[in-house]
């Protein structure tokens, strides 16, 4: 069994927006088209895809996977990768305090560590960086939301807090080599 970078965030954050962004922060091209005259949706015009398989022998919990066409503008990820997958578990029960969270669970690498940072910064929630160590001090890092919420407090779904919120992902910006080289002093592998 490998050293995982645990990835916790609120349960109102949907996988799609999670791969948007983690697209985003790994380097992918982006475009913003508008959809109905309504909110801006982000799409990837050279990418292979940011697909979501369904791992069917577990329910609630979706492969995330980033992978570059032949064609594309870029040739490799921020890391120097051309593809990443991620399993993301739907509504995973955080041991031992019990919370009820949304999971992914990557190798620990500087790659990883550094996106883990960034999602749980932007969406609120946790990043234990190697859970083979302890869940306090430097090996975790927690955020509250900074990302455009609804009235209720959670991910927007509609009208202007929508726009807002789908602005701010847009905003994001990939990985820098500074961000990777930080995250190494946190990962368990290169």
């Amino acid at each position: 069994m490998g050293v995982d970078c645990r990835i916790q965030l609120p349960l109102d954050v949907p996988i799609e927006k999670v791969a948007d962004a983690m697209g985003i922060l790994a380097g992918l091209p982006t475009q913003i088209k508008t959809l109905n005259n309504r909110g801006e949706i982000i799409r990837y015009p050279f990418v292979q895809g940011i697909t979501y398989q369904m791992y069917d022998k577990t329910p609630g919990m979706v492969d995330i996977l980033l992978n570059l066409e032949k064609a594309a503008v870029i040739d490799v990820l921020v890391d120097g990768e051309k593809t990443h997958s991620v399993f993301f578990h739907h509504c995973s029960h955080d041991e031992p305090n019990g919370k009820v969270c949304n999971v992914m669970s990557p190798p620990s690498t500087p790659f990883w560590c550094a996106i883990g940072k960034r999602l749980v910064n932007f969406f609120g929630g946790r990043v234990i960086f190697d859970d083979s160590g302890y869940e306090k001090g430097t090996n975790v890092y927690t955020s509250k939301r900074h990302c455009p919420v609804d009235k209720w407090g959670r991910i927007p779904s509609d009208g202007k807090p929508w726009d807002k919120y789908q602005a701010a992902l847009a905003k994001l910006s990939p990985l820098s080599s500074n961000d990777l080289e930080s995250a190494k002093k946190y990962a368990a592998y290169e």
